[in-house]
Formats: C-alpha cells, structure tokens, sequence
C-alpha cells in the first residue's frame, strides 16, 4: 500500500509541474496578460445576447480551469471581430457592425 501512495505522490507531482511553462509566443503577441473580456451590445439597442458559446471561442480569453490564459495580440484582436461578426450572422443579423475595443 506504501508503493501505491509513493507513486500516486510522484505521478501528482509531475502532473502539476508539467505544461506549467508559456508556449512559444506567435507573431504580434505581446506580454500583456489578457484578465477579462466583456461584450456588450450597442447602446440603445434592445438585444440581450448570450454571448456563452461564443466566449470559449475566442482567439483572446482569459484563463480558465479548462482553457489555457492568453496574451494579447492585434491578430487575435482581428479574428475575435470577425468571430463576432460571424456569431451574429448565425442569428440573422447580417449588418452587424463589431466597433473597436476599449482599452
């Protein structure tokens, strides 16, 4: 029974430690540690959307028990728009109009 708990010790241990470290950076990312994102409709308009499937979908999202965290990057920042963009034609809406974020 020792033999079982001395190799469960070590095999938790070695799962904690591995795919702690930061993978290579891709073009255009910076260090900036992305903490939250917020999606909110255009004032004045009475959509209340749910933005759940989309959230996970992101280039850019903040880091989960699941998902690894990211860093910011005008790319992913570009792809997101369109990922909206596209999750809203999905619905119909195909005048949507993604402004730039705030910073």
């Amino acid at each position: 029974m020792t033999e079982r708990r001395l190799f469960a010790f070590v095999l938790a241990g070695v799962l904690a430690t591995t795919g702690c470290e930061r993978p290579a950076k891709v073009p255009g990312e910076t260090d900036i540690v992305v903490s939250s994102v917020t999606l909110e409709a255009a004032p004045g308009s009475e959509l209340t959307p749910d933005y759940g499937p989309l959230m996970d979908r992101l280039g850019m999202r903040p880091k989960s028990l699941v998902l690894p965290g990211r860093y910011y990057s005008e790319f992913r920042e570009h792809e997101d728009r369109r990922r909206i963009e596209a999750f809203w034609q999905n619905y119909g809406f195909f005048d949507v109009v993604v402004s730039a974020p705030q910073r």
